[in-house]
Order: structure tokens, then C-alpha cells, then sequence
């Protein structure tokens, strides 16, 4: 029987979603999408501020989108959580994870028992035998447990939280040549994540502060604007608008670079070969000329329709763009 599952996350704007079948590992489809809109002020990336705005946006979600399943995948991606390096000895996974509270508490920026912490191995550490080499991954409890209650207010199921970075590299190993280091971002309108990889592991993660302006969105309900609001296409060339967005946009090119410097520097031995795009701030049309300019990395786009089939496609690059993540976070092994 088909697994459905869909991959959820919530942002400052809005709540989004992306439902996949999976009729076999090798051949998950995506089959229905959307988001809604939420309140200013209802929630920041990731977290909850007025959770009960916050749940009508989910259950009106559920109802636009005609989700069939109500098992979800909740995606995190906010700059509260800190993803580190990290080193272990050669255990099994579970009985690393046990040991994570006594081997890392003193490097917490909060008390051990107020956070959630994980590890995703990347690889044996080839200088010091019995080692793995890792990514250890730390939240504060109080965030989860507020996002995994909203979620359920909406009377739907958690059937796990991942890390969106994370999701992110699972989506886009379906498409990025195994052979190659590139680098991956999912750029927002407030938050954005860098994420290093290769052969489908992470090597390097980052949750930044800023993004790139997003103007608008097709995927779900349209939201109310006044007749002269900017088209997709944004300010007017020369305005002071215009001269802030383009601003902006090369901050974030600034960000990228200095991550493609830092991992560089760490590894003078490696080169990172490509640069892909998602998120609804990669439509913007000054982003790919910006990195172009500002990185030197050959750069293009990375859409759903690179990484899983589709029953239906998004109407517009934005919908193409912002999916990838949601995509991601649903194609977690239930395990």
C-alpha cells in the first residue's frame, strides 16, 4: 500500500505544506500543495506566537489543500538552533543520542534539560580510529513543544520534526550529482539556510539571519493587496525601492560567499562546484545575476519538479521554488 505523508513548515508569512505518495521508495509523487497566509505577528519562522491564529491557518490549509492524510512531517528552521560539527565515538545511533546530554553540556547555550539535541553522522573519522564524524543538532525543547501542540490543536499528527536543512538535502540529493560539493539554499523573506553537501549528506549547515524579498505567492489563496501593489516583477527600475531590494539581494550574495569562504578554508583541498536555489526568494529576478557577480559559483535554480514527479505542477516559479523543502521534509523515512 502507498505511504502518505505530508511535509509541513511554518514560516513568519504563512503555514505550507506539499503531500508526496510514495508507491515505492524509488517513486514518490508530489500530489497536493499549498499554503495560507497568516496573520502579521501570529508566528515567526519556525516558531509560535499566537498559536490559535495559527491553527485556523492549518485546519483552513488542510480544507483548501483537500490533504488526504493528516500525518505530518514538521519541519524547524529558525537561527535558534545552533548546528555544529561534532565528533562521537563509533556507536550505534541510538545509543549515541542517549549519550549526547553528558558529552555536550557544556557547550549548550542553554541548560541541558531545556534543549532537544540530535546527531546526524556524516562520516568515520579517517584521523582517529573509532570516531564519526557528525552534525550535532540543538533546539529549545519550549519551541518544539509549542509548534508540535499548535500542530495538533489543528487536529492533526506529528509523525516527526526534522531539521528543514535537513529536508532540504534529502529533496535535492534526488537531482545534484553524488560526485560533487555544491551548496544548497532555501532562500526566505526572513530566514534562509546554507546547507554544504554531498552524496546526500550534509557537511556544513547554516540558518541565517535575512533573505530575499517575496512579493507574492500563487501557490495557495492569493493574499489581499490594493490594486497599485508591485506586480511579481517588483518596485520600479531607479525608485528607492528598487535600490533597497537590490541591496538586499547583494547582502544575502555577501552571506553565501562568506560561507563558500569558510568552508573553503576548512577544507583547501575541495572545491564546491554549484550553487542551487530554492525558496520563494530565489524567484526574485536580481538573485541569479547577484551570485553570479558577488560568489563565482556557477548558480541555478533547483524546483520541484527536479527532485519528484508531480500530478500537478505549480502555476508560477515561485510555487516550483518554495516546495522543495516540504518535498524534503516528506520524504523522511518513517524509521
Amino acid at each position: 500500500m502507498a505511504e502518505t505523508v505530508v511535509g509541513l513548515t511554518i514560516v513568519e508569512e504563512c503555514v505550507r505544506a506539499a503531500e508526496i505518495r510514495r508507491p515505492s521508495a524509488k517513486n514518490p509523487t508530489l500530489v497536493r500543495y499549498g499554503e495560507v497566509p497568516l496573520p502579521p505577528g501570529a508566528a515567526g519562522d519556525s516558531e509560535i506566537i499566537d498559536a490559535d491564529a495559527v491553527a485556523l491557518a492549518l485546519r483552513q490549509l488542510w480544507t483548501d489543500a483537500g490533504f488526504s492524510t493528516k500525518r505530518v512531517v514538521l519541519g524547524l528552521g529558525n537561527r535558534r538552533i545552533l548546528v555544529r560539527d561534532h565528533k562521537v565515538p563509533a556507536l550505534a545511533l541510538e545509543q549515541i543520542r542517549r549519550a549526547l546530554p553528558f558529552q555536550v553540556q557544556d557547550m549548550l547555550p542553554v541548560p541541558v534539560d531545556e534543549a532537544v539535541l540530535d546527531f546526524y553522522p556524516v562520516a568515520p573519522d579517517g584521523d582517529e580510529g573509532g570516531d564519526v564524524r557528525g552534525l550535532l543538532v540543538v533546539a529549545v525543547a519550549d519551541m518544539i513543544t509549542e509548534l508540535i501542540d499548535t500542530v495538533r490543536r489543528a487536529n492533526l499528527t506529528v509523525d516527526a520534526v526534522d531539521l528543514a536543512p535537513f529536508g532540504l538535502v534529502r529533496a535535492a540529493s534526488r537531482h545534484v550529482d553524488p560526485e560533487r560539493t555544491v551548496l544548497v539554499t532555501h532562500i526566505g523573506a526572513h530566514t534562509s539556510y546554507l546547507v554544504v553537501m554531498r552524496a546526500g549528506a550534509p557537511l556544513l549547515v547554516r540558518i541565517v539571519p535575512g533573505g530575499v524579498p517575496v512579493r507574492d505567492s500563487e501557490l495557495g489563496r492569493h493574499r489581499a493587496e490594493p490594486d497599485d501593489a508591485p506586480m511579481l516583477g517588483g518596485p520600479r527600475a531607479g525608485s528607492p525601492e528598487a535600490a533597497a531590494e537590490a541591496r538586499l539581494v547583494d547582502d544575502f550574495a555577501l552571506r553565501v560567499r562568506s560561507t563558500v569562504e569558510f568552508y573553503v578554508g576548512r577544507h583547501p583541498d575541495e572545491t564546491l562546484d554549484e550553487l542551487y536555489l530554492c525558496g520563494e526568494g530565489a524567484c526574485h529576478d536580481q538573485i541569479l545575476p547577484a551570485l553570479d557577480r558577488i560568489v563565482g559559483i556557477p548558480s541555478k535554480h533547483l524546483t520541484v519538479g527536479d527532485v519528484i514527479g508531480t500530478q500537478r505542477s505549480p502555476r508560477d516559479g515561485t510555487g516550483l521554488l518554495s516546495l522543495v523543502t516540504p518535498v524534503g521534509l516528506a520524504l523522511r523515512s518513517r524509521s
